[in-house]
């Protein structure tokens, strides 16, 4: 902590008194944290309770309902876009806690969570540019645990667990509009799925479900969530089912994460992604050797001669 406040007196010391904008320390650091306090309330995660659309929409009997009725397919998707991650050890004391004791658990990272959005048509900027990148952020960000311990339990700081997850995926409907009942009537549908495969016929264009939404308006509201959830399951399942028999298979899963990454060119693929893509083009190739030669670099002063094997590039006298 004392070395963190040290940071502060000195960039305080860079700002303004190598500057020549104030003379005093005292009032070079009270500026400072002024500065600090006023950019962090332009950032809307810095200053949002989560807590509203928790307490106003998500804690209630139906959505309770609707989750429990459809955990098993959540679940089973929940598990193809996260990774088993193992908790870490606890650091700072001798004896760990029953609490603490290292599991391992599966946890989606936000890269993994927009991957899940993208391939589900949840993000799709190019026929609904309302819901945004940034916007996903915001319900990936709410949707974290508080975390007292930011050593020893910063897996729940960085990832979402399985409940974490589902609360994400409530949040999205105060951001993206959906279809309702009124707009299934007009269109002559029995279903939203059945919708959604007429816009991709082109039978109806996609803004037939585009309308103005105020998320936080949505989030102060006490009309029932459960609607709006069936609709973006029903998008969900419209992407992921690709049999049309109503059940989300582990194959269909893989497919469409596979299709989706070979759709979307690569400034738009999450950033995992790009990074698994650029390691099997010449670039990434090049980098990936380049790690390896670096890793040779002991014996450009060293006098044994370089192992049996090592490549030609990668020999001494070519790493001087």
């Amino acid at each position: 902590f004392f070395e963190f406040l040290r940071v502060v007196v000195m960039l305080a010391a860079f700002k303004y008194i190598k500057s020549g904008l104030i003379s005093d320390v005292s009032e070079a650091v009270s500026n400072f944290i002024e500065s600090l306090q006023t950019g962090c309330r332009k950032v809307l995660t810095a200053v949002h309770d989560a807590s509203i659309f928790r307490k106003n929409r998500l804690y209630k009997r139906d959505v309770h309902e609707f989750f429990s009725r459809q955990e098993p397919l959540l679940r089973n998707v929940f598990q193809a876009f996260s990774t088993v991650r193992t908790s870490t050890p606890q650091l700072l004391t001798r004896k760990p806690s029953k609490a603490s004791i290292s599991q391992n658990e599966s946890r989606m990272s936000f890269g993994q969570w927009e991957h899940f959005l993208r391939c589900s048509g949840i993000l799709d900027p190019r026929t609904d540019p309302h819901f945004t990148l940034e916007e996903a952020q915001y319900c990936f960000i709410w949707s974290q645990p508080l975390v007292t311990d930011e050593v020893n339990r910063h897996s729940k700081l960085l990832y979402l667990g399985y409940i974490d997850f589902l609360e994400a995926f409530a949040r999205v409907v105060t951001f993206k509009p959906l279809p309702n009942q009124i707009v299934l009537n007009a269109y002559k549908v029995e279903n939203a799925r059945e919708l959604f495969q007429q816009i991709d016929e082109g039978i109806h264009d996609a803004s037939v479900m585009f309308r103005d939404t105020d998320w936080k308006a949505e989030e102060e509201k006490q009309d029932p969530l459960q609607e709006p959830l069936e609709m973006l399951l029903a998008l969900m399942m419209h992407k992921f089912d690709i049999s049309k028999d109503g059940v989300i298979s582990a194959e269909e899963l893989i497919t469409a994460k596979i299709m989706q990454s070979q759709q979307q060119p690569a400034d738009v693929l999450p950033s995992h992604l790009r990074e698994r893509r650029q390691s099997t083009s010449k670039t990434g190739m090049a980098f990936r050797r380049m790690s390896v030669a670096n890793k040779r670099l002991l014996w450009r002063n060293s006098s044994t001669p370089p192992p049996a094997g090592l490549p030609l590039q990668l020999s001494r006298k070519n790493l001087v």
